[in-house]
């Protein structure tokens, strides 16, 4: 054999090897319940710590396993590992990402200049870092929309009490937040997209909109075909100078959203139509159904003039995992009248005022998404919690194709 070819499937083997050993640790590790007592699986949290110094599952584990057992530091922990990577910031932003094991987090004052601390020093590690920036950009983002912003549920807490006084930490940190969101921005491409937003919404408050470091037609960078990350963030009409809105956090959301639908439509087979240019005797619907633990399922209905086709498409993955290629797929003519019958669902689902994202927080569960397409504009309603009358209408094309699905396995 080939010296060459024989080195490259043994590299090729360890790096299999290797990787399959994270993932099985990862997994072991992240399952708990039944007999098993939290701590007994600390010597695999261990091995993939070794394997992988700045896993945050590992690290999320050890931790753990310290608080409850008393028997060490989370503190020297993070410490040490500052220590072995003296010329890596990744120490202090995996200790930023799980300070809430550290220090109480809704005692917010500490909580906010113990993040900047630990981010301050990872800077003088590495000055560009962009996962520093990044999380500094965050820090002080939040901390500058967290008196005005209306979002009921955070990560640790939920909002209920609205005569509590809210108050930044910090007085510059809108300032802050804008600066470091501008080096992102020169030296970021792939960023951009998200931090757009909070830039804008930061010049507004600041007044530094005229005076902006970023082109004002921006936006055309951005996606276009399948759905833009702000499409599915719900953006007010002058949503720059709207401070209700955390948009770090809506555009994050929206982009997972946008980014998640785009890659199981691509492996169907299905194109964008969000920009796509057509005639004006034709329309388009599409509905996209993505089970968390059933194939992921895509029916589209066009009509043009009198013509009227539907074609469905099955995926072989799980619509809440990663997409595995199509399954099967087929198409065939319908009647005007079941045209008709469908918009007629359509319409009293109230579709045109619905919001394009409407997301209720649950685990498991499933995705309705309805896009409609015509030569003037575009519209889609994306929800994990549908009304009868839009599951209605998405469930009348889906009957009408030729993909059975049992009543139990819809929700």
């Amino acid at each position: 054999m080939n010296r060459s070819l024989l080195t490259f499937i043994l590299i090729f083997s360890i790096h299999l090897a290797f990787g399959q050993t994270i993932r099985d640790l990862e997994w072991d590790i992240s399952v708990h319940g039944g007999q098993v007592k939290y701590g007994d699986k600390i010597e695999n949290a261990r091995k993939l710590h070794k394997l992988e110094p700045f896993n945050i599952k590992a690290a999320r584990y050890i931790c753990d396993y310290y608080k409850s057992k008393r028997i060490d530091s989370v503190s020297i922990f993070f410490d040490n590992l500052a220590t072995e990577f003296p010329n890596s910031p990744k120490p202090y932003n995996l200790r930023y990402e799980l300070l809430f094991l550290e220090y109480v987090y809704t005692e917010r004052n500490n909580y906010n200049n113990q993040k900047v601390k630990l981010l301050n020093k990872a800077l003088t590690v590495d000055s560009l870092d962009q996962e520093t920036l990044y999380n500094l950009s965050k820090t002080y983002y939040e901390d500058f929309i967290y008196p005005f912003e209306k979002r009921k549920y955070s990560m640790f807490e939920i909002i209920e009490d609205s005569t509590i006084i809210k108050k930044s930490t910090f007085s510059y940190s809108a300032d802050s937040a804008l600066l470091y969101f501008y080096k992102i921005w020169r030296t970021n491409k792939d960023l951009r997209e998200v931090i757009y937003y909070p830039i804008r919404q930061l010049e507004c408050h600041l007044s530094k909109l005229d005076g902006s470091h970023i082109p004002k037609n921006a936006e055309g960078e951005f996606e276009q075909c399948f759905y833009p990350s702000s499409y599915f963030a719900n953006l007010k009409e002058k949503w720059q100078c709207d401070m209700t809105t955390d948009y770090l956090f809506a555009i994050e959301m929206a982009k997972r959203n946008a980014e998640g639908l785009k890659n199981q439509l691509s492996d169907l087979g299905e194109n964008c139509i969000y920009n796509f240019d057509i005639s004006t005797n034709k329309i388009i619907y599409r509905f996209t159904w993505l089970c968390s633990f059933h194939n992921p399922i895509s029916i589209r209905i066009e009509k043009t003039d009198d013509n009227i086709e539907l074609y469905w498409k099955e995926g072989k993955g799980s619509g809440g995992y990663e997409p595995r290629g199509l399954k099967k797929s087929g198409k065939k003519k319908l009647k005007l009248s079941e045209w008709t019958e469908f918009t007629n669902l359509v319409d009293a689902s109230g579709f045109d005022d619905l919001p394009n994202d409407e997301y209720v927080l649950m685990t498991d569960g499933a995705t309705w998404t309805l896009e409609r397409k015509t030569s003037k504009d575009f519209k889609a309603h994306d929800t994990n919690d549908p009304s009868k009358e839009f599951s209605n209408a998405c469930l009348y094309l889906l009957k009408r194709s030729r993909i059975k699905v049992k009543d139990e396995d819809i929700y």
